[in-house]
C-alpha cells in the first residue's frame, strides 16, 4: 500500500496527517540544498586552490629572487673591499673612475645597470658585466636552492600550512638560510681568486659556526639532507669537516710558490664546510668531481681559453649547489634507517644516495679509493716539470698563457689603469694631479693673476627670480593654509630682492675684464667655482667682456654642471676641496664675495684667517652688501668681546656697486707695496 501524500490529505481534509508530511517534506528539501551548497563549496574549492597556490608560488619566487640580488649587489662590495681591508659600510658605492657616489636609484640590482646601460650617470665611464651576472647568479641560486620548499607550495595543504609557523616551517627556513650562507661564501671565496686576490679565512667562519650549531641544536632539520649513516647529526658534520679539510689538503698543488700560495691555502676550508654541510660521503664524491672536471678543462684546446680558465673555487661552487638543490628531490621513499623513518614521521624527505649499501663497510671502500685517487693525484703532480696552479694556465700551452698575460689587468700601463689609481694608497698620487693639473694649465694660457668671485648658487636674475615667486604664489593659491607653501612664497620673495646682485657680479665681471686683459695679457682674470647662480653671472660678464674667465667645479653628491660662459682650457673638476681652495688663492689679488650660503661662507672665512696669519699674500677682500653681511655675522661683535683684535676689521671693507669695488682694488694695489705672495 502506497503512503498517504500531501495532497490526499488535503482532500481528506485530514489536518494532522497533513502537517506532517508537509514538516517531512521541507525537511527533505532543506538537506537536499544543503548537500548540492556542501558540494558546490567543495568544487569551488578544489578549483581555487591551484591558482591560489600558484599565486603564492611565484610571490615567494619573486621574492626570493628580489632578495638573491639584493645579496649579490653585496657580494660585490665584499670582493671589492674585503680583499683591500676596506669598510664594508663606509664609505658608500662611488664610481671608481670620477668617485661620484652612486645614487640609490642607479645601485638597484640588476634594472640599475639596465637602465645606465652599463655606463656611470656622471662620467659615463663604462661598468663592468660582471655586476649585473654576479647579481643575477645570485638571484638564481637563492630561488633553485628553495626550489625544493617552493615545490611544496602547489601541494593541497601547504597553503593552509605555510600561515602558520610550525615546526616544520622552521625546519625549512633554518636549512634554507644555511645552504645560502654556504653557496654564496663560496662563491664570494671564487669571485676573491678570480681577481687574483688573497681570500681571508675568516670569510667562513659564519658558515662553519652555522652549521655546527644548526646541526648540534636542531637534529630534525635536514640542513644535512644528502648523508644517511649516521644517526647524530653533529657527529655527522663534524666527521664531514674533518675529511672536507683533509680533502683539501690532499688536493691542493704541492708546489707552492709566493704567488701561487694563496690561491691554494684555502681548498681545505671549502671543502670543510661543504664537508659539514653535504656530510663526509657526498664531500668525497664532491672533491673527485671538482678535481676531475678542473683537469678536464685545462687540457681543452687553446680555442677553449675562457673554459680553461675557469678556477678550481669555481668548480666548486656549481657542484655544491647541484648537491644542495637536487638533493631534497631524489630523496628515496623507502627507508631503513630508525633515524630515517623518525624523519618521515615528522615530515622530513631526506636521501638515501646508497638504498643497498646498509653495510657502511661498502662506504669505507669508497672513501679508501677515493683518497688512493687524490693521494696519486698529488704525487703525479709532485714530479711533474711543470705545475697547473688554478687561476693559471699550464705551461704546456704557452699560447693560452701568453693570451692570459695580455688580458690579465696588471699588465696595463699605470696612468691607463684607472682602477689602480682609484685605490686609496693611490691618494696622494691623485691630490698630486690634482694641484699639477690646473696649475699647467694656467701657465699654458699665461695666467698672470686672477681675482675671485664667490656668491651663492641660488642667487639667479630678476628673470628667473620672478618666474620662481610666480610659481609660488600659484602654489600657495592651491593651498593657502599650507604652510610649506606658504614658507615657499617668502623664500621666493627674499631671492627676487637680491636678484640684483647677479647683475651687480655680471657687470663687476664685464668691468674687470675689460680693463685687465689687454693686450693678450691675462691679468685679473676672473675666477668662480664654476657653478650656478652669482658663479655664473661673473663668468657671464667676462664672456660677454670677450675676456678669459675660469671655474673650478667640485664633484658633489648632489649633481652639479659647469655654468655655460666658462672659457673650455680652463674649466677644472676636482675632488678634493683644499686643493681646489688652494688654486683660488694661489693668484688671487682681490677676493669679491656677495651673499651666499654655507659655502661661501667656508671660502670667506678661509680666505679671512690666511690673511689673518699672515700666510697668504695681502689682497682686498671685499663683500657686496652691507645690509646682508652686518645681519649675516657681527663682526664688530666678535671684536668687542675679545675674540678678534680691532685691526682685524681692516681685513675686508663693504661695497654697493661695481664700480666702487673695482675702484677699491685698484686703490689697494697701488697703494700696497709688493710682497713676495706665500702659498695659501
Amino acid at each position: 500500500m502506497r503512503p498517504p501524500t500531501l495532497r490526499y490529505a488535503l482532500r481528506c481534509h485530514d489536518r494532522q496527517a497533513a502537517l506532517k508530511l508537509l514538516a517531512v517534506d521541507t525537511t527533505t528539501r532543506i538537506c537536499d540544498f544543503a548537500d548540492v551548497s556542501i558540494r558546490f563549496e567543495s568544487l569551488l574549492a578544489q578549483a581555487a586552490l591551484p591558482l591560489v597556490s600558484w599565486g603564492l608560488f611565484t610571490l615567494a619566487v619573486l621574492w626570493l629572487g628580489s632578495v638573491g640580488a639584493c645579496i649579490g649587489s653585496f657580494l660585490n662590495v665584499l670582493v671589492y673591499r674585503l680583499p683591500r681591508r676596506m669598510s664594508i659600510v663606509h664609505p658608500p658605492s662611488r664610481c671608481p673612475s670620477c668617485q661620484h657616489a652612486i645614487r640609490w636609484y642607479d645601485n638597484l640590482p640588476i634594472l640599475g645597470w639596465v637602465a645606465l646601460r652599463g655606463k656611470c650617470r656622471d662620467c659615463q665611464t663604462c661598468i663592468s658585466s660582471r655586476y649585473p651576472l654576479v647579481e643575477l647568479c645570485a638571484a638564481a641560486l637563492g630561488v633553485l636552492t628553495a626550489s625544493h620548499f617552493l615545490a611544496q607550495a602547489t601541494t593541497s595543504h601547504a597553503v593552509s600550512s605555510m600561515l602558520h609557523w610550525n615546526s616544520r616551517t622552521m625546519q625549512m627556513v633554518v636549512t634554507y638560510a644555511v645552504h645560502l650562507l654556504v653557496i654564496y661564501t663560496l662563491l664570494t671565496a671564487a669571485l676573491i681568486r678570480l681577481d687574483g686576490e688573497r681570500v681571508p679565512r675568516w670569510l667562513y667562519a659564519p658558515s662553519a659556526f652555522a652549521g655546527l650549531v644548526a646541526s648540534l641544536f636542531s637534529t630534525q632539520i635536514p640542513w644535512n639532507t644528502l648523508h644517511s649513516q649516521m644517526r647524530a647529526s653533529f657527529v655527522d658534520g663534524a666527521i664531514g669537516l674533518g675529511v672536507g679539510i683533509l680533502l683539501g689538503w690532499l688536493s691542493a698543488p704541492p708546489q707552492r710558490s709566493a704567488p701561487q700560495h694563496h690561491t691554494a691555502q684555502t681548498r681545505d676550508a671549502e671543502l670543510g664546510i661543504c664537508g659539514l654541510i653535504l656530510g663526509w660521503q657526498i664531500v668525497v664524491l664532491v672533491a673527485i668531481a671538482v678535481t676531475l672536471a678542473t683537469s678536464l678543462c685545462q687540457n681543452l684546446p687553446c680555442r677553449f681559453t675562457r673554459c680553461r680558465q675557469i678556477s678550481w673555487s669555481m668548480h666548486l661552487v656549481w657542484a655544491t649547489s647541484i648537491c644542495l638543490i637536487t638533493g631534497p628531490h631524489l630523496a628515496a621513499p623507502a627507508v631503513t634507517t630508525s633515524h630515517f623513518a623518525a624523519s618521515n614521521e615528522a615530515g622530513i624527505e631526506t636521501l638515501d644516495l646508497f638504498p643497498q649499501m646498509s653495510d657502511k663497510g661498502a662506504l669505507g671502500w669508497l672513501l679508501l679509493g677515493s683518497l688512493t685517487v687524490m693521494l696519486l693525484a698529488r704525487t703525479t703532480r709532485r714530479t711533474s716539470p711543470a705545475v697547473t696552479v688554478e687561476g693559471s694556465t699550464s705551461m704546456h700551452n704557452p699560447q693560452a698563457n701568453l693570451e692570459a698575460i695580455l688580458n690579465s689587468e696588471n699588465y696595463r700601463l699605470a696612468e691607463r689603469d684607472t682602477d689602480f689609481l682609484a685605490r686609496p694608497e693611490l691618494r696622494p698620487v691623485r691630490m698630486q694631479l690634482e694641484l699639477l693639473k690646473p696649475e699647467m694649465a694656467f701657465e699654458e694660457n699665461d695666467i698672470q693673476s686672477t681675482i675671485v668671485a664667490f656668491g651663492g648658487t641660488q642667487i639667479v636674475d630678476h628673470a628667473e627670480a620672478t618666474a620662481r615667486l610666480e610659481n609660488a604664489q600659484r602654489q600657495l593659491e592651491t593651498d593657502p593654509s599650507n604652510a610649506q607653501y606658504q614658507r615657499a612664497l617668502q623664500r621666493a620673495e627674499r631671492i627676487l630682492a637680491k636678484a640684483p646682485f647677479y647683475e651687480h657680479a655680471r657687470e663687476f665681471a664685464q668691468i674687470v675684464s675689460a680693463a685687465a686683459q689687454r693686450d693678450n695679457r691675462c691679468d685679473y682674470v676672473i675666477v668662480t667655482g664654476g657653478g650656478p647662480g652669482v658663479m655664473e653671472a661673473a663668468n657671464r660678464g667676462a664672456n660677454e667682456a670677450g675676456a678669459k674667465s675660469i671655474g673650478l667645479n667640485i664633484t658633489l653628491p648632489e649633481e652639479q654642471n659647469p655654468n655655460p660662459y666658462i672659457t673650455p682650457d680652463l674649466c677644472f673638476q676636482f675632488h678634493y676641496f683644499a686643493l681646489r681652495k688652494m688654486h683660488f688663492l694661489l693668484r688671487a689679488r682681490a677676493l669679491v664675495v656677495f651673499p651666499g650660503g654655507f659655502g661661501t661662507l667656508d671660502e670667506l672665512f678661509d680666505a679671512l684667517t690666511l690673511r689673518q696669519v699672515g700666510r697668504m699674500q695681502t689682497i682686498p677682500i671685499i663683500l657686496f652688501g652691507r645690509e646682508y653681511w652686518e645681519r649675516v655675522i657681527d663682526f664688530q661683535f666678535l671684536a668687542d668681546e675679545g675674540v678678534i683684535r680691532d685691526e682685524h676689521l681692516n681685513l675686508f671693507e663693504y661695497v654697493e656697486s661695481p664700480q666702487e669695488a673695482w675702484n677699491k682694488i685698484q686703490s689697494f694695489h697701488q697703494q700696497a707695496t709688493p710682497a713676495e705672495p706665500e702659498e695659501p
